[in-house]
């Protein structure tokens, strides 16, 4: 019987992978039929049933793997999210994706190429309860952060505040970034971000060192010495408030370099303000 459930489960995860829920539906529960205390089919069930839409059994399956394990936070995280969800439907506001398929490649690590992060400053509950793991989301700049907005603009939560500093240099640079939804909860969001091009005044410097602050060190101190050309990152609160940034206005790495070393750490509060005023 091990065996059988083994292939079942294989057969379950590369249908939920491809996004053929119904399938992994179907084989999650031929486990369950065999192993009725099988908490991971169970878990599995549910995930299915949830980015199918089909939120009552979905809350079923986590209810039952919460009972067979009380403390199981996959279990209780998504069923508040079913919650939150299911009210939505009802009132006919809900835009949950059905459509999401998930690479098995999606999230590769590729060292200086892609990062995972733990967003700061998370949207309301209502709009992350609809977020699903591979969805893909934007990169905007708003002020001196990177905020992450749905396809609908719908505000997720901000990058950290180094790393908003660092982007922002390689996005006002013509770089360009894929982003998708790695982990959410109505109390976290972890997204997973991938370098697809630099722009050419970027081009040698990694979008994702290990060492974000002492990269930029770096990139002032060749900056000096090779006289290349970057991009100014310091725009008047006033004027980013009226107009789009502009890509075609010439740039100066050296007073990049400066203006870079004068920036503090971005005022939580400021952040938050920016958040209430997008909601």
């Amino acid at each position: 019987m091990d065996r059988q459930i083994e292939k079942l489960t294989q057969k379950a995860i590369d249908e939920a992978v491809s996004g053929n829920f119904l399938q992994a539906i179907k084989y999650n529960e031929e486990i369950i039929e065999l192993d009725k205390g099988n908490v991971e089919a169970h878990l599995r069930l549910g995930f299915a049933f949830l980015h199918d839409g089909q939120f009552k059994q979905a809350k079923k399956a986590y209810a039952k793997a919460l009972k067979l394990q009380p403390a199981n936070l996959i279990a209780k995280n998504n069923l508040s999210k079913i919650e939150i969800l299911d009210s939505k439907t009802k009132s006919g506001a809900s835009h949950f994706q059905k459509d999401v398929s998930l690479d098995p490649n999606l999230f590769l690590n590729i060292p200086g190429k892609t990062k995972a992060v733990l967003l700061k400053n998370i949207g309301q509950a209502n709009e992350l309860a609809r977020l699903k793991i591979g969805q893909r989301v934007n990169l905007q700049i708003k002020k001196r952060r990177v905020e992450v907005r749905t396809s609908n603009n719908e505000y997720v939560g901000a990058l950290p505040d180094d790393l908003s500093k660092r982007l922002i240099a390689f996005l006002q640079a013509r770089s360009e970034y894929s982003v998708y939804i790695k982990e959410a909860t109505k109390n976290s969001v972890d997204v997973f971000i991938r370098e697809d091009k630099l722009g050419s005044s970027v081009r040698r410097f990694a979008s994702f060192p290990k060492n974000i602050q002492e990269n930029l060190k770096v990139i002032t101190d060749e900056d000096e010495e090779g006289g290349d050309r970057g991009v100014d990152i310091e725009r008047s609160e006033e004027v980013e408030d009226e107009e789009e940034l502009d890509h075609d206005k010439p740039i100066d790495i050296e007073e990049l370099a400066e203006q870079i070393d004068e920036i503090e750490a971005f005022p939580d509060d400021a952040a938050d303000e920016d958040e209430n005023d997008d909601e």
